[in-house]
């Protein structure tokens, strides 16, 4: 079999490059190769508040990748989710919209000498790439874009009392309408979704790219269900790809490109190809006994992710969560969603959020050590949040997670809803201990001083911490796009070093927040892609 363009890997950025470059041009031969199964109409992939059913222990449209043991983390190993099916994450997410800043584009092009690559090129590709469907400022969104954003169905309880109590009891910050517009930061907001306001469905890649197209294009091919097991190269250009199935009894398939390879399979999968195709550091591809290609260090590292801690609380028994699902009656809320595209089955649950950056108070608050980091990565750089890869790999990570911790708790005993914490969920604090948790009767007021902490109390945080904390399943960097003697992989064309007619495009080439960026990294391929080839988007 022979096809023009071959994509390995069927996730976010390959669904938006591949139904791009097979709508401009019908003539263009698209195979797109995916290792898990399809979406197509799915329910549990379109329905929002079904999301949670794509984590079941049997799930087919995960990959979980697990760590070595870390004494950091008191000797837990990491278990990192990726999607594995049509769409990759934009079919299994959990749809909340967030922009990275307009400074991490401007990053890319000048920092790492990417051309290209900055906000005055990619916010363009970004406003593209969705329809906006929330009120007010226009101006930094998109109105006719595949990707449709919104607000969801409903807000529940938590989100409205959040942002209540956030803008009353957090006077250094404040609320906003708009926290994802490249430059807002400090500010608390109602948080939109990547949801289709009108219908209800999850608005995935997928649906908005590949399966509205696909039925009526007979250039544009889905090989699901498929792994590609390495990159065929010849004379120093890749000239197609060796693929399997679990049914197949034939051994490995062979299937030929005359005009490109673009892997794209994540931030595991991606370097993973590589390294078995024999691009990729020499020493571990000796240890694998896999020729050398091209030696290429950087293939694999450089991996970076957000670490996270979740806290649960009590709430009052009125007050309105998806947990609502399990008790109401399921007739009555399937027929209200594929009516009018709202209610419960219309939202993910994630209403409000903040992005925000200490003040000098806070900084102090936060300890030395971040105040060191701060200084180098952060303070000239106004419109950045705070976000730190690799869970607790700088001692400063204990720091900021603590202050986070403290952080949030103050706002929740705000909230009219809150009712305490279950203890086994919180630090182990002591009973005589004035941050002591338990069960309260309500909240306190927003006046209320906030609870102080003693050494002990802090070391309660810190081991709660290295017990839960955990990433956010927003892996990528591990095909950095920067110069080949930074560590690079790929250069601002998204070729690989070393090669011809190969190129990686996904967000293990990047680093900024995942969804979106993966987003605007498809658009801005498939521009690459087009002019190369002579195609008018």
């Amino acid at each position: 079999m022979t096809y023009d363009i071959i994509f390995a890997g069927g996730g976010t950025t390959a669904c938006v490059v591949a139904g791009r470059l097979a709508a401009a041009r019908p003539d263009l031969r698209i195979l797109l190769i995916e290792q898990g199964p399809h979406t197509r109409e799915l329910q549990t992939h379109l329905q929002p508040a079904l999301f949670p059913k794509n984590l079941t222990p049997d799930t087919k449209v995960f990959s979980f990748h697990i760590s070595q043991p870390s004494n950091a983390l008191m000797g837990r190993p990491v278990v990192v989710p990726s999607g594995r099916c049509v769409g990759g994450g934009s079919s299994i997410n959990f749809m909340k919209y967030t922009r990275a800043s307009a400074s991490d584009y401007d990053d890319w092009e000048t920092l790492y000498v990417n051309e290209g690559w900055g906000s005055k090129d990619m916010i363009p590709l970004l406003k593209k790439v969705e329809t906006y469907e929330v009120d007010g400022d226009q101006s930094s969104h998109g109105q006719s874009g595949p990707i449709k954003v919104s607000f969801g169905g409903v807000c529940l309880d938590p989100g409205k009392q959040f942002l209540e109590v956030a803008e009353r009891y957090d006077k250094f910050r404040g609320a906003t309408q708009d926290a994802n517009d490249f430059h807002t930061v400090n500010a608390y907001s109602r948080w939109p979704k990547y949801i289709d306001g009108s219908t209800g469905l999850r608005s995935d890649t997928a649906h908005g790219f590949i399966y509205n197209q696909d039925h009526a294009r007979s250039n544009l091919t889905v090989l699901a269900d498929t792994t590609v097991l390495r990159v065929i190269i010849k004379d120093g250009r890749a000239i197609g790809i060796e693929c399997s199935t679990p049914t197949s009894t034939l051994g490995a398939t062979k299937i030929f490109a005359t005009q490109l390879v673009v892997v794209s399979a994540g931030a595991f999968g991606s370097p993973a190809i590589l390294q078995r195709s024999g691009i990729g550091p020499r020493s571990i591809l000796t240890a694998l006994e896999i020729p050398a290609v091209v030696d290429l260090p950087g293939v694999g590292e450089n991996y970076l992710d957000h670490q996270a801690i979740v806290e649960p609380y009590f709430v009052s028994d009125s007050t309105t969560t998806l947990e609502a699902i399990m008790e109401m009656d399921e007739d009555e809320l399937q027929s209200q969603w594929q009516r009018s595209g709202d209610g419960l089955m219309a939202t993910n649950g994630i209403d409000a959020g903040v992005k925000l950056r200490p003040s000098v108070d806070e900084l102090k608050e936060l300890g030395p050590g971040f105040q060191e980091r701060w200084k180098a990565y952060f303070e000239n750089a106004p419109d950045k949040p705070i976000i730190w890869m690799g869970p607790l790999s700088n001692p400063s990570d204990l720091e900021v997670l603590r202050w986070a911790y403290k952080k949030g708790r103050e706002i929740a005993r705000r909230m009219p809803l809150y009712r305490g914490e279950p203890t086994q969920c919180h630090p182990a604090f002591t009973p005589d201990s004035d941050a002591a948790c338990g069960e309260r009767s309500g909240p306190v007021d927003v006046s209320a001083p906030n609870i102080v902490y003693t050494a002990e109390d802090d070391e309660a945080i810190n081991s709660h911490v290295r017990m839960k904390v955990q990433t956010s399943w927003h892996s990528m960097g591990t095909c950095a796009m920067k110069p080949r003697a930074e560590g690079g992989v790929v250069d601002s064309k998204l070729n690989v070093y070393g090669l011809q007619g190969l190129k990686v495009a996904d967000v293990c080439n990047v680093s900024a927040n995942t969804y979106n960026t993966a987003l605007g990294v498809g658009e801005k391929a498939a521009v690459i892609i087009a002019e190369e080839l002579g195609i008018k988007l």
